[in-house]
C-alpha cells in the first residue's frame, strides 16, 4: 500500500514540477535554471524517501538532484513541435527520443551503478518514451489537458509523470533484486 502511495506521489510531483520547469510559472522572479532545480529536488525528495522506506538508502543518493538537473540542461533543438512547423516529424521524433534518453541517463547511470539494471530500466524506458508522450499530448482530449494546453505543455506533464514513475519504481525494484 505504501509503495502505491509513493508511486502516486512520485508521478504527480514529477508531472506537475516538470510543467513548472517548462514554464508554468509564467513570469515569476526565477528563471529556467531555478525551475529545473525545483523539479530535480522535488523528484529527489520522493525517490530518497522511497529508498529509505524500503531500506536501501545510500549517501550517493544526495547527488540525485544534481544528476536530475544535469539531464534537463540540453536544448530541444526545435523538436517540440514534432514536425508541425519545421523539420520533419521523423527528425523531431528522433531528436526528442535522444533528448529523453539523455535527460534520464545521468540518474539511470547512477542507479545502475549502485542498484543494478532492474532498477535503472524504468528510467531508461521513461527516457525512450519522451517523443511518444509528447506526440500523444498533441492528440490528448481537451478534458485531459486542463489547465494545460495540448502539445508541449501537456507533453511536459506526461513525460514528467513517466520519469516520476521510473524514479519512484527504481528503489522498489532495487530492494526486490538486492
Amino acid at each position: 500500500m505504501i509503495m502505491i502511495l509513493f508511486l502516486i506521489l512520485g508521478v504527480v510531483t514529477s508531472a506537475l514540477l516538470n510543467r513548472v520547469r517548462g514554464g508554468w510559472t509564467g513570469n515569476l522572479p526565477f528563471g529556467a535554471t531555478v525551475a529545473r532545480f525545483v523539479w530535480a529536488f522535488g523528484c529527489a525528495a520522493v525517490i530518497n524517501a522511497q529508498a529509505a522506506h524500503v531500506g536501501i538508502w545510500g549517501w550517493w543518493m544526495l547527488a540525485i538532484p544534481v544528476l536530475l538537473w544535469l539531464g534537463t540542461v540540453m536544448g530541444w533543438q526545435g523538436s517540440l513541435d514534432l514536425g508541425r512547423n519545421e523539420d520533419s516529424w521523423f527528425r523531431d521524433f528522433a531528436v526528442m527520443t535522444a533528448r529523453g534518453l539523455l535527460w534520464t541517463a545521468p540518474t539511470a547511470a547512477a542507479v545502475f551503478w549502485f542498484w543494478g539494471i532492474w532498477a535503472a530500466l524504468p528510467l531508461i524506458v521513461a527516457g525512450l518514451l519522451c517523443a511518444a508522450l509528447y506526440e500523444l499530448a498533441w492528440y490528448a482530449p481537451k478534458s485531459w489537458s486542463l489547465p494545460f494546453a495540448r502539445g508541449p505543455e501537456m507533453g511536459e506533464v506526461l513525460f514528467g509523470a513517466a520519469v516520476g514513475f521510473g524514479l519512484t519504481l527504481a528503489p522498489t525494484l532495487a530492494s526486490m533484486h538486492a
